[in-house]
């Protein structure tokens, strides 16, 4: 009987020890680029992480449309509104599209800078995200933000001391790579603006050396700078020497 009963005991922790735990997590998600396609993608993460009981508030340009299921509760919205007007801003992106410019891949690197610089800066002024910023004691766990030129969002792991998870919606970039200390060789390895594939000529390798070196140049002196003025902009007020991470 006493074999019998350590064996039922063996047998019970074991069962208990292979039970499925879940720790649910207090996540702050940034997605603030006024682009519903961007969104959509987001949508479905926010969906799955509140099925797994998880908490999130969410900065973003869009309401979260419902699943059929009852997990909004556990859902805060800091909404970006009104959604940033493209063409009210001197960026009528159907008009870019159409034109001959939006070939030429100097001119969309321009663009894409100047519009996360601009939509991060309009995002930041919104009375929510205003209200968000200044409300004291919220505490998270974990920071899910986009990295689509939007840098200075990355000060709220700072402002929260708290990880940071970011999903690239830019396909490849190979300032991602080199950010986590991959080398992705520009012989072979196309600008993501480019429609070169990994077997370039001669000609395109050049092309794409010189296109790679001076979005990489300005990117570094120019692009990420203004990035890091609205970071101290908006986080480094309170921080006496003013000083944010890189």
């Amino acid at each position: 009987m006493r074999s019998c009963g350590l064996v039922l005991v063996v047998f019970f922790v074991v069962l208990v020890a292979w039970l499925p735990t879940r720790d649910a997590a207090k996540i702050l998600l940034v997605s603030a680029f006024p682009g519903m396609s961007h969104w959509l993608m987001f949508e479905h993460i926010v969906h799955e992480l509140l099925r797994r009981g998880h908490e999130l508030t969410a900065i973003t340009s869009y309401r979260l449309r419902t699943d059929g299921t009852n997990l909004t509760s556990r859902y805060r919205e800091v909404l970006i509104d009104p959604v940033y007007d493209f063409e009210a801003n001197g960026l009528p992106m159907e008009v870019f599209f159409k034109s001959q410019s939006f070939g030429d891949p100097f001119f969309k690197m321009s663009i894409l800078w100047k519009l996360g610089l601009e939509t991060t800066e309009y995002a930041f002024e919104s009375a929510n995200v205003q209200k968000f910023l200044q409300t004291e004691g919220l505490t998270f766990d974990l920071l899910l933000v986009e990295q689509f030129v939007q840098e200075s969002f990355l000060m709220f792991a700072h402002k929260y001391q708290i990880p940071i998870v970011t999903i690239n919606t830019l396909a490849h970039a190979d300032y991602v790579d080199r950010a986590f200390g991959l080398i992705t060789p520009w012989s072979f390895v196309p600008h993501f603006m480019l429609q070169y594939d990994d077997r370039m000529s001669i000609t395109e390798r050049a092309y794409n050396v010189f296109l790679s070196v001076w979005a990489a140049y300005n990117r570094k002196f120019h692009y990420i700078p203004e990035q890091t003025k609205l970071a101290l902009k908006y986080f480094g007020a309170k921080s006496s020497d003013k000083m944010l991470p890189s």
